[in-house]
């Protein structure tokens, strides 16, 4: 019962279709990062991925999607984490990386889209990054950025 438990709670926290973590788990994963960043005054970036499509896209969105994840997944530090938290919308928290890692990072976000693009023929999907590099000097910082990333998911899901 315990070992049936435990793998409920962790499918609980995985999305179905790309296999990264999902809203549930990345609120964990933020919780203890932003803790983190706090005791180490490391900075923290948070990069938002709203992937849109055109209508006629209805078919593919699942398969682009998939490989979307799959794609940005390869493209981050193993210490990085991709959370899929909507039906089309990825978030990064990185921790400890400059202002040139974060550009470096749009460019390999962008590359990962643009290489789906081009070996499927196909411009029917965009993707729009957002990110907001946090510096954290006590903990009081990091509980403020805590409860605004969680309340902007919790708005935007109220709204869906």
């Amino acid at each position: 019962v315990e070992n049936l438990t435990h793998c409920l709670a962790n499918e609980s926290q995985v999305d179905d279709l790309t296999h990264l973590c999902n809203r549930r788990g990345f609120r964990g994963i933020l919780e203890r990062e932003v803790s983190r960043a706090a005791r180490t005054g490391q900075p923290l970036m948070l990069c938002r991925i709203d992937v849109t499509f055109q209508d006629s896209m209805n078919q593919r969105k699942n398969e682009v999607l998939k490989q979307l994840g799959e794609s940005l997944a390869a493209c981050i530090r193993g210490v990085d984490t991709l959370s899929r938290i909507d039906t089309q919308q990825f978030i990064l928290l990185t921790s400890g990386s400059t202002d040139g890692d974060h550009a470096a990072l749009h460019r390999r976000i962008e590359q990962a889209a643009d290489r789906i693009r081009s070996d499927s023929d196909d411009n029917t999907f965009a993707i729009h990054l957002s990110s907001t590099a946090v510096p954290l000097e006590s903990a009081a910082d990091g509980d403020r950025i805590l409860e605004c990333t969680l309340s902007c998911l919790e708005s935007r899901q109220s709204s869906l």
